[in-house]
C-alpha cells in the first residue's frame, strides 16, 4: 500500500471521464483496506450565479475567472433582458480569488465599449510594453464564437456597482480596476487583496 501527498494522490486519479478507478481505502492507517470503485466524469463548476436581488437591479456573482466564464456571463445578461433590461446591475467579485486574465478581459468587454484599454504591461526591456483591450483576441481562443458579440447594448450602459472585499484578488482586482477607470462602475466594498 502507497502512502500519497494530496498532489500525487490527485495526479494519479485524474483521467478520461467514464472510464473506472479502483481506490484502496484505510482508516486512520489500520485496520483492512476497502476497495471502492469510483467512475470518472468531468467537472463543471459553475463560476456564475444570478438572481434579482431587487425590482429591476440584477445580482451577478462570480465566484472566480474560469474558460466558461465569459460565456456563462453572456448566457446570464441575454436572460436577465429577455425580460426587460434591468435598471441596475450589482456585480459580486467578493472572495474571487481570480483566475484567468482573459476570462477577466471578457467579463470586463460585457460591460465596456469594444477596444477599451484594460491595462498596460511593461516589459523589463526599453520599448517593451504591451496594451491590453477588450478585442476578441484577448478573450477567446482560436476557433470559439465571440459571445460577447450579441450582447444588447444595455450591458454597456446600464449602472453598475462591484463588490470587492480582502479576498478579491487577481483577475477580480483588474475587472473591478477597469470599470472604475472608463467611470462604468462604482466600487463598494473593503479594500481588494
Amino acid at each position: 500500500i502507497l502512502r500519497m501527498r494530496p498532489a500525487e494522490l490527485e495526479k494519479r486519479m485524474r483521467g478520461v471521464p467514464g472510464t473506472a478507478l479502483a481506490l484502496g481505502l484505510r482508516r486512520g492507517g489500520k485496520g483492512e483496506v476497502r476497495s471502492v470503485d469510483v467512475t470518472r466524469a468531468a467537472l463543471r463548476t459553475d463560476t456564475v450565479r444570478t438572481r434579482m436581488a431587487a425590482p429591476g437591479v440584477a445580482w451577478i456573482r462570480i465566484s472566480s475567472f474560469e474558460g466558461r466564464t465569459v460565456a456563462d456571463l453572456a448566457a446570464a445578461l441575454a436572460t436577465l433582458g429577455a425580460a426587460g433590461a434591468p435598471r441596475g446591475i450589482v456585480l459580486d467579485l467578493r472572495n474571487d480569488p481570480g483566475g484567468l486574465v482573459a476570462s477577466a478581459v471578457g467579463v470586463a468587454g460585457a460591460f465596456l465599449p469594444p477596444d477599451a484599454l484594460l491595462f498596460t504591461a511593461r516589459g523589463r526591456m526599453a520599448g517593451a510594453e504591451s496594451r491590453v483591450t477588450v478585442a476578441p483576441r484577448y478573450y477567446r481562443g482560436p476557433g470559439e464564437p465571440d459571445v460577447l458579440a450579441g450582447l444588447p447594448a444595455w450591458t454597456r450602459t446600464v449602472p453598475l456597482a462591484v463588490l470587492v472585499n480582502g479576498g478579491s484578488a487577481s483577475s477580480a482586482e483588474l475587472v473591478a480596476g477597469a470599470l472604475q477607470d472608463h467611470g462604468r462602475a462604482r466600487i463598494v466594498g473593503t479594500p481588494s487583496f
